[in-house]
């Protein structure tokens, strides 16, 4: 019995402990159930709180995350948690309450829920991306402390913290060195022949009347006016200050271009540019061009071009119409550079590279004033030029022009040879007529195009303005000859934005593009819609970047193989960013408006890097556009406004049939800096960052 006994106390004894093990085991199982589903939750809240950041936070510069990561990497070190980095999910604009209230239901038994979520981030974890001379652009981490409690009736708090990170990238919607130029067009001769004239002629399409306005009884087309800098804003007349201010520079490469700079009379027109002028080669414009020789004073007056057909233009084409050049004196440029003469004002000067010249009249005349002559005065006697006579009698020729039978005036070519002894300057081979025309005939004058500032900077008041200016190495970019300075000047990278390894000229886009660094480490999405098997604005749907009208990329898009991108509806750009196409065309076929909320823009950029951007719209597009290998054009019924920048390798000149806008995004001129102080914020790059945070949280602990 004792035995017996013994053994259901020992099996009781067991029993006992079995069931206190069952018991133990069941709670532990709940509570690891539990803790399953409750760091499904912070999971969830960590999700939530990641979209909350991406689309609200970082859309407003006055929160504390923005602001930190606006930082230069140098100067970043930690943001700590703090009252204003708190994550509100039922709060502000996007109210994620309705989501959390589902995701809270499974848990309702256990009682009442509150949670609370930080953001903060440490400075090491973050590591340089892109270029160093833009110390914004960034990778790194933004950790999320997350903090749940559970409250039972009659039953203590149940408090847990969960910790997660998000990756996020920091870039600029900017490509270095190419988004400083208002137009940046590789080859705009398009031969590589260097002795083609009619090549470096090739922009000068349009006609116009004397007063800028497109010649009715010969309509040829229509130029792109640019808009390089804010409207009034100062001309620095220093280059280093020139090249530093928010303003886009051009630069038109292929090798000698020369334009036509259109005439524009005391009632400037449409296409006027007589701001590039003494006077504005209005009124009475003539100057002293040479010291006076025997008492003749030579005198010139600077003139644009206008048709020959039209009434005024016909008195200055006579000067001309016998030099070889009379058949480029009559169309002017299809590129209107530096603004036009608007009453408006909307001038906008700026440094042209490459190796751009001005053409333009120049009607000469000479008067004598020394009463001790024969004839004694005559009043301004304009020297026309004079053509080559028939093979064997070109100095008879050149006679019947000099031996007339003098006017009461004294005033024809005779009375100037008279004081003037053309015979004794004439070396053989030369004859009195080639020296005559060489050094004293009317002719269609060439010079480097950067003179113009001159003129712009004295208020064209100074005939030679380069006389006061400074040593300023600004002045080489505006000799009276073009061979005064080596053409490799024109192409050279003007500093600070020599900041591409090895590269220091502009002639090559390909080198210009090392620095846009996309596919690679400036890179937030990599598509490819073959793989995907939908168009481009499908697959930024499926990944948040477009809601059918606002495009919100946040940064940098790159679109593998080959596509066609077409904006046909009202395009809205609600951040920074860009879209690389690998090969493909883009057809802008309606607005990109990178307006949002008041006075706040955005900054995009569209990329193909094979293939042609054709705009086909008369609305404005607020974009930067760039094609790698061919060229940016306008449709033959469309007058664009682009508001960006514009790279191309060509020109088409049928953009030129109804022209263009072409008005600089002035945010796009950050200056390239590597220590942060040295530049102040509103000239960094500061404006065109956007931040990108990876969708899916990952859970520390």
């Amino acid at each position: 019995m004792l035995v017996v006994g013994g053994i259901l106390v020992v099996i009781l004894l067991l029993a006992g402990w079995f069931f206190n093990y069952m018991l133990m085991q069941n709670r532990l199982s709940r509570r690891q159930e539990q803790q399953r589903i409750s760091t499904s939750l912070a999971f969830g809240l960590a999700i939530l709180a990641q979209q909350k950041i991406q689309q609200e936070t970082l859309a407003d510069e006055t929160q504390e995350l923005t602001k930190y990561l606006q930082k230069p990497l140098e100067t970043m070190g930690n943001l700590d948690k703090s009252a204003s980095t708190r994550i509100r999910i039922d709060l502000g604009t996007m109210d994620l309450q309705k989501v959390l209230d589902e995701m809270v239901e499974p848990l309702a038994s256990l009682g009442g829920f509150s949670y609370v979520i930080h953001y903060f981030c440490q400075g090491k974890d973050f590591t340089r991306i892109g270029s160093k001379y833009y110390p914004r652009e960034k990778a790194g981490l933004i950790h999320l402390a997350v903090s749940t409690t559970f409250k039972k009736a009659n039953a203590s708090e149940l408090v847990e913290e969960f910790h997660f990170v998000f990756k996020v990238k920091v870039t600029a919607a900017l490509v270095p060195v190419l988004s400083k130029f208002t137009m940046y067009v590789a080859d705009a001769r398009g031969t590589a022949d260097p002795y083609d004239v009619q090549a470096s002629f090739r922009l000068n399409t349009v006609s116009t009347n004397q007063n800028g306005m497109e010649n009715p009884s010969n309509p040829t087309g229509k130029p792109w006016v640019f808009l390089n800098a804010a409207e009034g804003s100062p001309l620095p007349m220093r280059l280093t200050e020139l090249v530093e201010s928010k303003r886009g520079l051009i630069y038109l490469g292929g090798g000698q271009l020369i334009l036509g700079l259109a005439r524009g009379s005391n009632h400037p027109g449409e296409f006027s540019e007589g701001h590039h002028f003494f006077k504005w080669g209005r009124g009475d414009g003539l100057f002293n061009r040479w010291p006076p020789e025997n008492g003749i004073y030579f005198l010139q007056w600077d003139q644009g071009i206008c048709s020959e057909n039209t009434d005024a233009g016909r008195d200055w084409y006579e000067f001309v119409q016998n030099s070889p050049l009379h058949i480029f004196a009559s169309r002017n440029s299809a590129l209107k550079l530096l603004g036009v003469d608007l009453p408006s004002g909307k001038r906008s000067p700026t440094l042209v590279l490459g190796e751009v010249y001005r053409a333009f009249l120049s009607a000469r005349a000479a008067k004598n004033l020394n009463p001790n002559t024969d004839p004694k005065y005559f009043k301004p006697l304009f020297l026309k030029y004079v053509k080559k006579g028939p093979p064997g009698d070109e100095e008879k020729y050149w006679r019947e022009y000099t031996d007339l039978t003098a006017s009461t005036e004294d005033d024809n070519i005779g009375t100037f040879v008279t004081c003037i002894d053309l015979t004794s300057r004439a070396v053989p081979p030369l004859t009195p007529r080639e020296v005559y025309n060489a050094s004293y005939a009317s002719n269609l004058n060439i010079e480097p195009y950067g003179r113009s500032l001159g003129y712009i900077s004295t208020d064209n008041q100074i005939a030679d303005p380069l006389i006061n200016m400074t040593s300023d190495p600004l002045i080489q970019f505006m000799p009276q000859k073009p061979s005064a300075v080596p053409a490799s000047i024109f192409h050279t990278i003007p500093d600070p934005f020599k900041i591409i390894a090895g590269v220091t000229e502009l002639r090559s886009m390909d080198d210009l593009l090392k620095g846009l660094q996309i596919p690679g480490s400036r890179t937030t999405w990599i598509i490819n819609p073959a793989v995907e098997k939908r168009d481009i604005f499908d697959c930024l749907k499926a990944r948040g970047l477009f809601d059918g009208q606002i495009l919100n990329l946040q940064g940098w898009v790159y679109i593998e193989g080959d596509n066609a991108l077409k904006i046909d509806k009202n395009l809205k750009v609600g951040s920074n960013g860009g879209i690389v196409l690998q090969k493909g065309d883009i057809t802008i076929a309606n607005q990109i408006d990178a307006k949002t909320g008041t006075g706040n823009s955005n900054h995009l950029q569209l990329i193909t890097l094979d293939g042609k951007i054709t705009v086909d719209t008369n609305q404005k597009v607020q974009a930067a556009l760039l094609s790698r290998t061919g060229f940016v054009t306008i449709e033959k019924n469309v007058r664009a406004t682009i508001h960006g920048a514009v790279a191309m390798k060509y020109f088409d000149l049928g953009s030129a049939s109804q022209g263009a806008n072409l008005e600089y995004d002035i945010d796009l001129a950050a200056l390239p800096n590597l220590v942060a102080s040295a530049v102040p914020d509103d000239l960094t790059e500061k404006k065109l960052l956007s931040f990108s945070v990876n969708p899916t949280p990952i859970f520390l602990k």
